[in-house]
């Protein structure tokens, strides 16, 4: 799904959204949720999570250039990879990060700088569900 370009932004923030919502629930447990809302709550909340570990200043980390060099696959499985290992979070919030970073492209997602306004701990948002507040 990473790969089809036919899917905006947006799916993957309400994607974001949902896997926010349902992480840590119990398997039976049905929501009815502002999803895409929520989807980039956390999107803008992470950006300057995944900047420091991607980026250095307005470039990608030359590790981060090395991952480059790949086909998409390998290039998506690089970055969700040190997603998950970063955060510590599930793929249904790891795969819609690592489809948005891909969607804006490593060298301008590190050349603009993050929206977040307030640094957080993105693992400690997605544990106390902090956007819900």
């Amino acid at each position: 799904m990473i790969q089809n370009e036919m899917l905006p932004i947006e799916f993957w923030e309400f994607q974001l959204g949902v896997g926010y919502v349902y992480y840590g629930v119990s398997k039976n447990v049905k929501y009815s949720a502002p999803y895409p809302e929520y989807g980039e709550k956390l999107w803008r909340r992470a950006q300057s999570n995944l900047h420091d570990i991607f980026c250095d200043k307005l470039e990608p980390k030359e590790s981060i250039k090395e991952l480059l060099d790949g086909d998409i696959r390998t290039i998506a499985d690089g970055i969700l990879s040190i997603i998950i290992a970063t955060y510590e979070v599930t793929l249904a919030i790891g795969v819609p990060l690592t489809a948005i970073v891909m969607k804006k492209g490593i060298y301008k997602f590190c050349s603009t700088k993050a929206k977040s306004k307030k640094k957080m701990n993105l693992k400690e948002v997605i544990e106390n569900k902090s956007l819900k507040k």
